[in-house]
């Protein structure tokens, strides 16, 4: 699917080949799963985010972004890692899966407790009496969640998402309905709140449902569960800590309006880059943990996915930052306007970062989470402190000029550890997407010498001028990818599977592996 670069060579034998396609097959059936789950859970988010844009206001979000920043810093920072235990320990035993239960559970009150000492302190550091019991609620919240049936990993162990897909839609589904239902009524930041408690509520009761398991507290195998998840609780804290300290400086030195501003601007700048990402990255690191024997394949498995992820994410983001007004406008409304640069600063650099979203997936399946340690702490050391500094001195604009900048080292950083795990180069990933970069680069030339001389555009309906815009620039962006592709002679990549899937042949494919 990927032509890799020339040097060094991946040649898989013809038995490899046959195994990889099997093993492709499986990883891409699961992808669709998580893919299809997730665009259905983001569809049903977007229209709830809609109905609460609407009936609430920019505080009420930030309000809560706080207490959640927190619940998640405090989740991600104790995150043990139950599926990739249960996916890396292959047949997992009852001893195992019961001390992953314990260790969550336990990880679940530390959390609750946690956020219950702070509430107080957080409502006086904020001055909003709202903090307090919303910490004291998402720490009941956080408990949940940390209550989940380990045992119901296995399915994904097995590369079976299906039943992830029925949990996913029906947390989604409850989590909204209870949202918008309390927003109509009261017009209340407890919308949010009570959403995110149905929905935790029934993942958790489903869980079990699904997988029946009654699981029991020990310690048993505590001992092997931590020669695994050592460094990777390390790369969760670390991880926690750049994702979520930028809220919490904002909430404190922008104000609510401005941290409710940067959430959103910031989902919205995920959804067509990250989130679309997500499901092969989730989906491959199982696949790749059962071809850990042959990097070579390991490799080449990484660099398809790479290739797909590009032609996925580029042109999402480089579109989405040309009409990122006209999309804050047209999904948001006119109080959002500061949310604008958020998205087109940060929807061009989540794109760069989709390629090489499957690299931690790599690292796990290798067993080699140390440098993934150490990407984490590097970043964590540079970013963080630049990023107080901007948000005391220029604000919201200079904190998101920041993430932006950030962003891009922490692409490089990223081609450093694919370096280190493959034995490759680190652009291999971005070369493997070039013939995407040839396609943004035609979107750019549609919004910068088409569109501004479309006659009437201007004009028109902001939902029509947005909808021309998508189809101009897909059209270019289809064009670009087709030419570079038919330059390069037609190689077997990912135009090759989507003619194929068309039922439409090219010439014979040309392999530079």
């Amino acid at each position: 699917m990927t032509d890799l670069p020339p040097e060094p060579p991946v040649r898989p034998d013809i038995t490899d080949t046959r195994a990889d396609d099997q093993m492709s097959r499986r990883v891409a059936k699961g992808a669709a799963w998580i893919a299809s789950s997730r665009i259905i859970m983001r569809l049903v988010g977007f229209v709830n985010t809609l109905v609460l844009a609407r009936l609430l206001v920019p505080e009420d979000f930030g309000v809560v972004a706080i207490g959640v920043a927190i619940m998640q810093l405090l989740q991600n920072v104790s995150d043990v890692g139950v599926s990739q235990a249960v996916i890396r320990f292959g047949n997992a035993e009852r001893r195992h899966l019961d001390t992953l239960f314990t260790m969550s559970f336990i990880r679940g009150l530390i959390i609750l407790t946690l956020l219950c000492g702070l509430a107080p302190f957080a409502g006086h550091f904020y001055d909003d009496d709202r903090v307090a019991p919303i910490f004291v609620s998402l720490g009941i919240i956080a408990l949940m969640f940390s209550s989940l049936n380990p045992k119901f990993f296995e399915f994904e162990r097995d590369l079976d998402f299906s039943r992830e897909f029925f949990i996913s839609i029906m947390n989604k589904g409850m989590s909204v309905a209870v949202s918008v239902a309390v927003a109509y009524f009261y017009r209340s930041y407890w919308a949010i709140v009570l959403g995110l408690g149905a929905g935790a509520l029934t993942q958790l009761t489903l869980s079990y449902v699904l997988m029946p398991y009654r699981p029991r507290l020990t310690f048993s195998a505590f001992n092997e569960m931590l020669d695994f998840t050592g460094w990777l609780l390390g790369v969760s804290a670390l991880a926690a800590l750049n994702n979520k300290t930028e809220t919490l400086f904002l909430g404190r030195f922008v104000g609510k309006d401005g941290i409710g501003n940067y959430y959103m601007g910031q989902q919205l700048a995920i959804l067509p880059t990250i989130e679309v990402a997500t499901p092969a990255a989730r989906a491959i690191y199982p696949g790749l943990n059962q071809m850990q024997s042959d990097l070579g394949r390991m490799r080449l498995a990484f660099l398809r996915g790479a290739e797909a992820l590009a032609m996925l994410a580029i042109p999402a983001a480089v579109g989405t930052a040309f009409i990122a007004d006209d999309i804050i406008h047209l999904v948001l409304g006119q109080k959002w306007e500061d949310a604008i640069p958020v998205l087109r600063l940060m929807a061009p650099v989540n794109g760069l970062l989709s390629i090489y979203l499957s690299i931690q997936a790599f690292a796990m399946a290798r067993g080699m989470t140390k440098p993934v340690f150490f990407r984490e702490l590097i970043f964590f050391l540079i970013k963080t402190p630049v990023f107080v500094w901007a948000a005391i001195e220029y604000g919201l604009i200079g904190a998101i000029w920041v993430s932006a900048i950030s962003g891009l080292l922490y692409v490089l950083l990223q081609a450093r550890l694919y370096r280190v795990i493959s034995g490759g180069r680190g652009w291999e990933p971005l070369w493997a997407g070039r013939r995407s970069f040839v396609g943004a680069a035609g979107i750019s030339l549609y919004f910068v010498a088409i569109e501004p001389f479309i006659p009437g555009l201007a004009s028109t309906p902001l939902v029509i001028n947005v909808g021309i815009n998508l189809v101009g620039a897909g059209l270019a962006y289809v064009a670009g990818v087709g030419a570079a592709w038919m330059i390069e002679g037609q190689p077997d990549g990912v135009e090759r599977q989507l003619l194929s899937l068309a039922g439409i042949r090219g010439k014979g494919a040309k392999n530079d592996a």
